[in-house]
């Protein structure tokens, strides 16, 4: 995987100069932070306020992108209601991975928190990702089924790509991220052309399209804006530190969670199937074998269980609620 990214990026660069700054990427291999343990803090806002990372002076490029969204101030409430199921999944997963904690508004930037945005360069999902990138990284896409509308699948790809990318950019998030927006080789070239140049070759010097010198200033504003979102007119609703919904099989009083988070599933016969839209008119189910003598039960974020039997299915609804049909 690593070495076709690299040949993908020599092929979109053409400058000898990157091989020399990134041939330790064929050896790189992203590590789990094994010792990752999610914050005792209860409102995954005010986690993400409180552990950032990535440095920046607001300039006026930044400031831009805060004052719009002072000027709009149902901006970050509508988008925090649209992010509730999603926000502990990829919390998590950018801790597990290490990257800062910043990357989990990366959504916002993207598709605004919604899984089944799709943009006219062939992009979908939460992240955004184009077919090439996301089969690179493992997501799979055939006429029923799409990995990059799956939350779990398409986050964990999109943390290992931009940890990627960071280990090519030496380090530096601005043009990590903005080499996710981009592309590395198109970057790699505005770098090469400043330093031919004599010129200074970071994020804010070099030469990018209009949409990814605009892209990372609206991330450094969002980081910006959560800090003191009431500062900025803003409100965010509070989103528990907790798995939306868990999914646990029950024997014998022995538990087994399956999935963190499962939005919408069913039991046919003694199988669980859980639904990923592919088309607005198509859904696909994958398939989780259960013995026969399992019970299912569903503990939703508010901790109420519920038991659901074979024959009937179970449908997340807005805020958690859910309905039982047979």
């Amino acid at each position: 995987m690593k070495s076709a990214l690299l040949l993908l990026v020599l092929l979109l660069s053409g400058c000898q100069s990157f091989v020399d700054n990134n041939q330790k990427l064929t050896g790189f291999s992203p590590k789990l932070n094994d010792s990752y343990q999610n914050s005792n803090e209860s409102d995954l806002w005010r986690l993400i306020a409180s552990q950032q990372e990535i440095r920046s002076d607001v300039n006026p490029r930044i400031q831009e992108h805060i004052d719009w969204i002072e000027q709009h101030p149902e901006y970050l409430s509508i988008i925090s209601k649209r992010a509730e199921p999603y926000l502990y999944v990829v919390v998590s997963e950018v801790q597990k991975q290490g990257l800062p904690i910043e990357i989990a508004l990366l959504p916002i930037v993207e598709s605004d928190y919604y899984p089944f945005s799709y943009s006219h360069g062939t992009a979908v999902g939460l992240w955004q990702f184009i077919p090439s990138t996301g089969k690179m990284y493992g997501l799979e896409e055939n006429w029923w089924h799409e990995d990059r509308r799956d939350i779990l699948l398409s986050t964990r790809a999109a943390v290992k790509y931009l940890k990627d990318l960071n280990e090519m950019f030496n380090g530096d998030w601005l043009l990590a991220i903005a080499a996710y927006n981009s592309g590395p080789g198109r970057v790699q070239k505005a770098i090469n052309a400043n330093i031919e140049l004599g010129l200074k070759a970071d994020f804010w010097s070099i030469n990018l399209p209009k949409e990814t010198e605009k892209y990372v200033p609206k991330l450094l504003a969002l980081g910006k804006v959560i800090k003191d979102p009431e500062r900025y007119n803003q409100k965010l609703f509070v989103i528990e530190n907790k798995p939306f919904l868990q999914v646990e099989l029950e024997q014998n009083e022995k538990k087994k969670e399956i999935h963190e988070y499962l939005p919408y599933f069913y039991l046919k016969g003694n199988k669980l199937f859980d639904k990923n839209f592919l088309k607005w008119y198509l859904n696909y189910w994958y398939q989780i074998d259960l013995e026969d003598d399992y019970s299912l039960n569903i503990i939703d974020h508010e901790i109420n269980i519920i038991q659901i039997k074979p024959g009937q299915h179970i449908i997340l609804e807005d805020k958690g609620n859910y309905s039982i049909k047979k």
